[in-house]
């Protein structure tokens, strides 16, 4: 026992003699030895210094390789600047301690360096376990963030005979800072996949955010307005949900985690008008703040209201089955939780396709041009080439109505247009004398039916026109629609335009001139456009003076064909479509015919070829 005092007491000499020795370039610069077998390295912790870890042990561990009983060792390490001790700064390991008293000694050497010593007092001497931790540095960082490291720079272990013992230093442990936490996402964004989808009547939506740094994971949630087809009706009325804090709460939902990466494509199987926010995870697990909320995104297309075979169930197209759908119940007055309720698509926030419908329990003319809107038919006919558009700013609308009518007698009024091929609907309702006629029927007329349009009457003397499909409009001159009376008394039925309204592709309003045309000169009738012709052919004439005015088509034996005018007209430019057809409806034979223009100025004729 005293030849083991005596040893200690010669080792702890020597400790102080090489501190003293190396004082002028640090105890570091003593080399382990070249063989060793005993590697001695600090350990990075399982976590990053955080808010909520600012203080985390660093254990410096041996593992042995030798059989040498170690009696002392003396470890000199680095700290890193953005690294300082915390707590109890050095804590006494169990692998020397656990084998008998000891002496633990730490010196601050400034600059971040350190030297631990630790040497076993008397017997047992020495330690063979095959490894465990020497000492426990505790850190923290006052850092916002960065990389924090524990570098072991001198090495020197002894045994019972205070002779030395091989070691080896090992790599440095880096220690994660992280005292800001990840940076919120501002630029979340939601877009509905508008191709591409399935056919169960729900898109998909695509979530995308700028890219995150490595390690990040961005947590995506969702939550819809409700209320679903009705949404802004009471009762139940649904409303913008809000932003949630971390963990979300009802009615936010996740809808997906992303390790890395900068987007996510979401489907939800109900429809709805839906908002996204998301939280990001850094890899030192803090949160960031709520991102933006989304401004809300639809997963279905406004129209989509039949699949075929079942009322207000979707497919994920808006065609014929959709425009049939509504136009059963076009005009129609809805009541709370009705049946119907998912026609009611217009009008919406900002009159386009995509944004919340503000549904207003009408099935009309906003309704409809939505319908027309989201049109996505594989191909739609072509029964005519669509004319050249007119000149910029010359959209109109007018009449061409008789000025008096006998009682008993059907007659027809024409509406017609010119357009920029800009417009891609009109809403005209029109007035007339109720002691004289009464709306029956509204037709298309050539100019929209041959560029692929419809039309729908909400109401009497309503018209609804539009063309299908967005990214087009309707361009020329011609008759757009008809309107079919009967006369209830004789006299001057004072037809006019009520009101008007007219929108294009993005169901902005556009300004529609309802002058009717420029008087003329003389008395004319121009030749037939197209001429010959498959489908319609357009007869233009101008009157220079009011008068009673017949239009009629004849065949090469003098037989009446088709009767396209008959009434009394205001002096102007009109034009009339004639379509093949006889005054039955059914279409002629191909060959040659004449059309005829009678006038208080006289008799025109034309000749027409018909082809098919």
């Amino acid at each position: 026992m005293k030849n083991r005092a005596s040893l200690l007491g010669w080792f702890l000499l020597l400790l102080f003699l090489l501190l003293v020795i190396g004082s002028g370039k640090g105890i570091g610069a003593t080399p382990a030895l070249a063989d060793a077998g005993n590697l001695v390295a600090p350990q990075a912790p399982g976590t990053c210094l955080t808010a909520a870890h600012p203080c985390l042990a660093v254990p410096v561990t041996i593992a042995r390789g030798t059989p040498d009983a170690l009696m002392a060792f003396s470890v000199t390490l680095q700290l890193s600047a953005n690294l300082a001790l915390c707590d109890s700064g050095v804590v006494e390991g169990p692998y020397l301690a656990g084998a008998g008293q000891t002496s633990f000694q730490l010196r601050d050497r400034g600059a971040g360096l350190y030297t631990v010593d630790d040497a076993i007092l008397g017997d047992p001497c020495g330690a063979t376990a095959p490894g465990g931790t020497l000492f426990t540095l505790k850190l923290a960082s006052s850092a916002p963030s960065g990389t924090g490291t524990v570098t072991l720079t001198g090495l020197i272990l002894r045994d019972c005979d205070n002779h030395p013992v091989a070691g080896s230093l090992g790599p440095p442990a880096a220690l994660t800072i992280d005292n800001s936490g990840p940076a919120r996402i501002t630029a979340l964004a939601a877009t509905q996949l508008r191709s591409g989808n399935d056919h169960d009547g729900t898109t998909k939506i695509t979530v995308s955010w700028p890219a995150r740094a490595a390690g990040d994971t961005v947590r995506v949630y969702r939550a819809g307005y409700g209320h679903y087809p009705e949404y802004d009706d009471p009762p139940g009325a649904g409303a913008v949900p809000a932003t949630p804090t971390y963990p979300p709460r009802p009615p936010w939902t996740l809808a997906g985690i992303v390790p890395g990466g900068a987007s996510l494509v979401d489907e939800v199987a109900t429809r709805d008008f839906w908002y996204y926010v998301a939280f990001v995870r850094d890899a030192c697990g803090l949160l960031s703040p709520v991102s933006n909320k989304t401004s809300g995104t639809l997963n279905y297309f406004l129209g989509d209201v039949h699949d075929g075979s079942r009322n207000c169930a979707g497919n994920n197209a808006v065609s014929t089955e959709d425009l049939s759908f509504l136009g059963a119940h076009y005009g129609a007055i809805l009541g709370a939780a009705d049946s119907l309720a998912c026609l009611d698509v217009g009008p919406t926030t900002d009159n386009s396709v995509n944004t919340l419908p503000l549904t207003d329990n009408s099935l009309d003319f906003e309704d409809l041009l939505v319908f027309a809107l989201n049109w996505r038919l594989v191909s739609a006919p072509q029964d005519a080439a669509a004319p050249a558009p007119l000149a910029a700013g010359s959209d109109g609308l007018w009449l061409e109505a008789p000025a008096r009518v006998a009682a008993g007698e059907s007659f027809t009024v024409a509406l017609r247009a010119r357009g920029a091929g800009d417009l891609q609907g009109v809403s005209a309702q029109l007035g007339w004398d109720a002691g004289v006629a009464e709306p029956v029927a509204v037709e298309a007329g050539a100019l929209l039916a041959g560029q692929d349009g419809v039309v729908l009457r909400a109401r009497p003397g309503d018209v609804g026109a539009v063309l299908l499909g967005a990214g087009r409009g309707i361009a020329g001159e011609g008759v757009l629609a008809t309107v079919s009376f009967r006369a209830r008394a004789s006299g001057d039925p004072k037809v006019t335009l009520a009101a008007v309204d007219a929108r294009d592709g993005a169901n902005r309003k556009v300004a529609l001139a309802t002058g009717g045309p420029a008087a003329a000169e003389t008395t004319t009738l121009a030749p037939a456009r197209p001429n010959p012709f498959r489908q319609a052919t357009t007869l233009a004439f101008t009157l220079a003076r009011a008068g009673t005015v017949g239009l009629a088509v004849y065949g090469v034996d003098g037989r009446r064909v088709a009767t396209l005018l008959s009434g009394a007209r205001a002096a102007g430019a009109y034009r009339l479509d004639w379509d093949g057809r006889d005054g039955d409806g059914r279409p002629v034979r191909p060959g040659m015919y004449y059309a005829r223009l009678t006038t208080p100025e006289g008799r025109f004729t034309r000749t027409l070829v018909l082809m098919r």
